[in-house]
């Protein structure tokens, strides 16, 4: 990356890494949060997973968490993950569901459409913790600053995670999910009110845009038709701009400012 990439990304490196545990937010350095995560970690696999049920084989549950955190971002696929371990379909699903219970990770679903059939309907998966994810996988500034896609990936499960948080304080019940299409288009997090209403938004890692940026938001925009209320693209920019129709570029900083 550039410099200006460099000093751009700075700030949201820096969330990525610490997470949104309190404990990390208090070490003073990034190897005191680490080890704070490692140390969580190693507690949850150890004590609560044998409190919440009998497994077979206990020694996979902190591989396969190492091993979703490089999934983190990507379409669930069960079959690969369980081969990687040895483990059979039922399983690795079996196995995957605890780890849900734990709250370490979170399969979001693909957005469905009676009246359009080339949808995708395998779910996402998602960390719950970015700092837990760098941790678990050894991911530190400089590595992320050399592996642009991890940080993408991995801002993407910082910024749904955000959105569910943020989710809470409304009223009306609010359904998350993913949108990819067999053309291998995508939108990262689609919002759905109890009325059907959606609300689009793509996460870029990136200062500057393009119109081919909002390819994704508005393949759904004509996909969801009049459900469609607005598309949002999150990027790491300082203004925030009308790029057609109900889109708009806003800078990732307003998820907390």
């Amino acid at each position: 990356p550039s410099a200006q990439d460099i000093r751009v990304r700075d700030h949201l490196l820096q969330r990525l890494i610490t997470g949104c545990f309190p404990e990390p937010l208090q070490r003073a350095n990034e190897r005191g949060s680490t080890a704070w995560y490692q140390q969580y970690v190693s507690t949850l696999i150890q004590r609560d997973i044998r409190d919440l049920t009998h497994i077979d084989h206990p020694e996979l549950m902190a591989k396969l968490l190492k091993l979703t955190a490089f999934y983190a971002g990507k379409l669930v696929n069960l079959t690969e993950l369980g081969a990687k371990l040895g483990l059979d379909r039922l399983t690795i699903k079996k196995y995957m569901a605890l780890l849900e219970q734990l709250f370490l990770v979170e399969q979001l679903p693909a957005w469905h459409s009676k009246e359009y059939k080339r949808l995708v309907k395998t779910p996402k998966l998602h960390s719950i913790d970015t700092g837990m994810m760098c941790a678990v996988r050894g991911l530190n500034r400089e590595r992320l600053l050399k592996q642009p896609s991890d940080f993408g990936l991995l801002l993407e499960s910082f910024v749904y995670n955000e959105l569910r948080k943020q989710a809470v304080w409304i009223e009306e019940p609010m359904s998350f999910y993913h949108y990819r299409d067999k053309d291998k288009v995508e939108v990262d997090v689609i919002i759905e009110n109890a009325i059907g209403d959606c609300f689009a938004i793509e996460v870029k890692a990136a200062a500057t845009l393009s119109a081919k940026d909002f390819t994704g938001l508005k393949r759904f925009q004509s996909v969801a038709g009049d459900r469609f209320k607005m598309g949002v693209l999150l990027y790491d920019g300082d203004h925030t701009t009308a790029f057609g129709d109900h889109l708009y570029a806003v800078p990732l900083g307003a998820l907390w400012s």
